[in-house]
């Protein structure tokens, strides 16, 4: 039996290229999409994250005027907002979805009552558990976690309440911006 060598390429919408440098990005030869290639156009070149530092949010004292928590935590969530979204080119993207997890729980938080609000908390986007976002999650957890209080740190400790929605809604829950 005589050995044949391999088929010859399949013809490309862009022979020029094709002829030149091989298949598309993301084909393989016989003309499949191959994600194994695709994402090896990806390996090694990962964005890095920016190290980010958060002004801290001062601890919520007793005598302190509910208006006044309100506005401090409104206006530390305004200033942290540009900083959090520039983590990464995609952290605009993550950003936005933490906030809006966030803040819809903390609606359903004022508008609840009393003991039902201990069952409120934000849902946390399915997308948060894979790449790009699940360091993103891991890198804002950790810079938030340093800039808010110590007693609410100590607490979503303890309730291993660690994502970056629960702890945007925890603040929201302390500080009330924009609450009763």
């Amino acid at each position: 039996a005589s050995q044949q060598g391999p088929p010859p390429p399949p013809s490309f919408p862009f022979p020029s290229v094709a002829g030149s440098f091989g298949p598309p990005i993301g084909h393989s030869f016989d003309g499949r999409l191959d994600w194994g290639s695709f994402g090896d156009m990806f390996r090694g070149k990962e964005e890095s994250l920016r190290q980010v530092e958060l002004p801290c949010l001062g601890e919520l004292s007793v005598g302190q005027g509910g208006s006044v928590a309100a506005t401090q935590a409104g206006d530390w969530l305004t200033e942290i907002g540009p900083v959090m979204g520039d983590m990464s080119s995609g952290a605009a993207v993550w950003w936005k979805q933490v906030v809006s997890s966030a803040s819809e729980a903390y609606h359903t938080w004022l508008h609840s009552q009393p003991v039902e609000r201990i069952y409120v908390e934000p849902s946390i986007p399915h997308t948060f558990s894979h790449p790009p976002f699940s360091r993103l999650e891991q890198r804002g957890a950790t810079a938030l976690l340093k800039a808010i209080p110590e007693s609410l740190k100590q607490e979503l400790v303890s309730l291993r309440r660690m994502s970056c929605p629960h702890i945007i809604f925890r603040v929201m829950t302390a500080f009330q911006p924009g609450g009763a």
